[in-house]
């Protein structure tokens, strides 16, 4: 696989938070927003505010692709 530089650091932030995905009768539903949150805060805490804002939206995207991805997978 390979990734853009610019996308390195949100992928990073999204292996750091592969153990906080809620998951409910359905199977998961989105990712633990204050874990994350914390997670963003105390890894990146030198970035600005902005930018981990940018990464927090960024992961959301990723977020979504990858209920659909594990949605699909389950239905195997």
């Amino acid at each position: 696989m390979q990734v853009w530089p610019e996308h390195i650091a949100v992928l990073n932030l999204f292996n750091a938070v592969l153990t906080q995905w809620r998951v409910g009768m359905a199977g998961p539903t989105g990712l633990d927003c204050p874990a994350v949150l914390a997670t963003l805060d105390r890894l990146l805490e030198k970035l600005s505010e902005e930018r981990r804002n940018e990464m927090f939206l960024d992961l959301q995207v990723m977020e979504r692709e990858a209920l659909v991805v594990m949605a699909k997978t389950s239905k195997r």
